[in-house]
């Protein structure tokens, strides 16, 4: 009780920092209920079983674009995945949003520790609950 009671204290004397961080909260929360959604939805049913495979022809034709697109998508998930660990404290889709993080990041054993996480009854179901809500169909999971 003591810690809320400081914690309370700090915010009232930095009102600044604490609609600052308001608003983060709400445009975070915002985001998270927009974007986590259309990732989820477009990636193909298959997306864990073809892992990896990159079927477009730019990667192969441009090297540059192919390493702009790359860090570019490591930023990305790498931004995910803190905003995932603030969120698992702040409303909003923190599990979620770690897992499309890691999605993104390109880093050794990714595969294995994707499947092991897609494996996970609460981020299956989450995930698969949100794309039959846009009449997609499920991920299919491997064994």
């Amino acid at each position: 009780m003591h810690l809320f009671l400081l914690i309370v204290k700090w915010f009232k004397s930095h009102i600044l920092i604490s609609v600052v961080i308001s608003i983060l909260s709400f445009l975070t929360f915002l985001g998270t209920l927009f974007i986590i959604p259309v990732i989820v939805v477009f990636l193909p049913t298959d997306y864990f079983i073809k892992y990896g495979y990159r079927h477009n022809y730019l990667f192969k034709k441009h090297p540059v674009l192919r390493y702009i697109i790359l860090i570019i998508k490591n930023i990305f998930g790498i931004l995910f995945v803190f905003l995932g660990i603030i969120l698992l404290f702040l409303p909003g889709q923190g599990i979620l949003t770690i897992f499309v993080g890691i999605l993104l990041i390109d880093f050794p054993k990714k595969k294995a520790l994707i499947i092991y996480f897609i494996k996970k009854e609460k981020i299956n179901k989450a995930i698969n609950r949100l794309r039959v809500k846009f009449n997609k169909p499920e991920f299919i999971i491997p064994e």
